[in-house]
């Protein structure tokens, strides 16, 4: 993609640009269509990956609230430190100061395994999506290659939706 593809000419950097895109959802980086603040507290204009959940919304198969938990999920996964780490994190080593497991982590943990309680557990096919998918950030082509239960797109995508229905979903008491 040129410089002339995005706004203002700039071109995202060469780290963005490593995304692969997501299958139907077109571009693999965009604009954002929401501005933010800078690192100087200016008006910034990020760019933004068309990941798997934006591409459910955009196309329509999931709503604002459904985008909504998979996003809290995603992040409380990550807060919650049960993702699979890439390179070490630091945080981690004992003596560097972030050894200590905090209560955001523990309330991160706790609302991972609600989410995975109410679509019906690990073992569920919704939960197994979840934590793949979701959690762990893998592709839905990847998830059907793992022998995760599944063996097309389309289920994985139709389990994803229904999981996410109920997580969005308010709890009756």
């Amino acid at each position: 993609m040129g410089a002339d593809s995005y706004p203002e000419g700039i071109e995202p950097s060469r780290y963005r640009g490593q995304h692969t895109a997501v299958p139907g959802a077109g571009p693999a980086i965009e604009r954002s269509d929401k501005q933010v603040q800078d690192i100087h507290g200016g008006i910034g204009n990020p760019f933004v990956v068309n990941d798997t959940l934006r591409a459910l919304y955009r196309n329509g198969t999931i709503d604002d609230a459904q985008l909504a938990a998979g996003r809290q999920f995603e992040e409380d996964f990550r807060l919650a430190r049960i993702d699979p780490l890439k390179a070490p994190d630091l945080s981690r080593v004992p003596g560097q100061g972030g050894s200590e497991i905090t209560t955001a982590t523990c309330d991160a943990k706790d609302r991972v395994w609600a989410a995975l309680q109410r679509v019906g557990g690990l073992r569920s096919m919704a939960g197994r999506v979840l934590w793949h998918v979701l959690g762990e950030g893998m592709s839905f082509r990847d998830y059907v290659k793992s022998g995760g239960g599944i063996t097309s797109h389309g289920a994985v995508s139709t389990a994803l939706q229904i999981a996410l229905e109920i997580i969005s979903t308010p709890k009756r008491s």
